[in-house]
C-alpha cells in the first residue's frame, strides 16, 4: 500500500484540508491510517494501534486532512492519473500493473515492518493435503522469492518461512 500524488512530493507537503482518496475496502483503512501515523500527520486515541484503527480513532489531524473512503479499489489509478484529490492511497498490485514502481513512485509507503501479509489458509481437513503442502513449498522457494522481489519492486516482501 502506498500514497501517490502528482501534486506534492511528500505527505508533509500536503496543504491544510487536502483531500486523500482511498478505497471503500475497510481492510485498507488501517493500512492507510498507519502510513499517515508513521509520517506524523495523524495521531490516534490512546490505546489504539494503527493496525486496528478506523477513522473514528483519529485523535489529532493538524492538517485537517479529508479522507474520502468510498471509491472502488480498481478506480484509484484512474483517480491518480486524472489528479483527483491531492493524494491517493493505492494497493501495489494496481500500481505495478501500470508500470509504476511502488517504492520509487509513491510519496509514502507502508513500512517493511507492516503486520499485513498474504498467507495461505486452508480448512483443517486439508492441512495435510499434498497439493497444499507443495504450494507452500513452492511459495517459499528461492525462485518464487526472487520473482516476488522483481515483480513487486520491493513493495511486497517475500517471507521464506
Amino acid at each position: 500500500m502506498g500514497i501517490y500524488s502528482k501534486k506534492v512530493k511528500s505527505l508533509k507537503d500536503l496543504k491544510d484540508g487536502a483531500q486523500i482518496l482511498l478505497s471503500n475496502s475497510k481492510s485498507d483503512w488501517p493500512r492507510v491510517i498507519g502510513i499517515f501515523v508513521d509520517e506524523g500527520l495523524l495521531t490516534l486515541k490512546d490505546g489504539v494501534k494503527p493496525e486496528d484503527a478506523t477513522f473514528d480513532d483519529i485523535k489529532d489531524n493538524p492538517k485537517h486532512l479529508k479522507f474520502k473512503y468510498d471509491l472502488d479499489p480498481a478506480y484509484l489509478m484512474t483517480a491518480y492519473n486524472h489528479e483527483e484529490g491531492d493524494a491517493v492511497a493505492i494497493n501495489s498490485n494496481f500500481v505495478v500493473d501500470q508500470n509504476l514502481n511502488p517504492t520509487k513512485d509513491s510519496i509514502a509507503i507502508e513500512s517493511k515492518d507492516s503486520p499485513y501479509a498474504n498467507i495461505v489458509v486452508t480448512k483443517e481437513s486439508n492441512k495435510n493435503n499434498k497439493n497444499i503442502k507443495k504450494l507452500v513449498e513452492v511459495l517459499h522457494s528461492k525462485e518464487i522469492q526472487n520473482w516476488i522481489t522483481d515483480k513487486w519492486k520491493g513493495a511486497v516482501v517475500p517471507v521464506d518461512k
